[in-house]
């Protein structure tokens, strides 16, 4: 019985110690759940490899980030994903307690002309907690709305980005 129990400690002290490593350099878990209910594990700042996410959850649920991005196929997947997810994507971030700016990136492969990624109403559905917010746009059409706020990196030519200070 002492046996089983000094086992039992030990596979606890070593959960704990996984779950605190887990969340170490402000970066976090995160169990990317996909529409047919598959899930896929990814750190932080490698959740944009899978696309369209359903939900997201966070592993441990107490640990904040301080960037996370994400991948979508256009922009109403993403909207689609906000309205879906019962709180704020600001609430994975943690309050400002550092000097250390808290970085939301969304990967998107298209956007529609009607989309309106930078509307106040749609910054508000993110949540506090953000200091930037950037949209990372594949096929870009040059005659929307937004093509005075995007921004090239010649280091990454596919991508248009627009860059948000909230």
């Amino acid at each position: 019985m002492i046996e089983l129990i000094w086992w039992i400690n030990s596979i606890l002290l070593i959960l704990i110690k996984f779950n605190s490593m887990n969340c170490s350099d402000d970066l976090c878990n995160y169990k990317i759940i996909e529409s047919d209910l598959s899930f896929n594990l990814c750190i932080s700042d490698q959740c944009h490899k899978y696309l369209d996410p359903y939900l997201i959850m966070v592993q441990p649920n107490n640990c904040k980030t301080n960037l996370l991005y994400l991948l979508f196929s256009s922009y109403k997947s993403f909207d689609l994903f906000l309205n879906r997810i019962e709180w704020k994507l600001g609430d994975l971030f943690p309050r400002r307690l550092n000097n250390k700016n808290r970085l939301l990136r969304i990967y998107l492969n298209s956007i529609d002309d009607d989309d309106q990624p930078l509307d106040q109403n749609q910054l508000i559905r993110l949540g506090n907690n953000i200091d930037s917010y950037q949209l990372y746009i594949r096929n870009f059409k040059n005659k929307t709305h937004l093509h005075k706020l995007i921004h090239y990196d010649p280091n990454d030519p596919i991508w248009f980005i627009i860059k948000v200070i909230l």
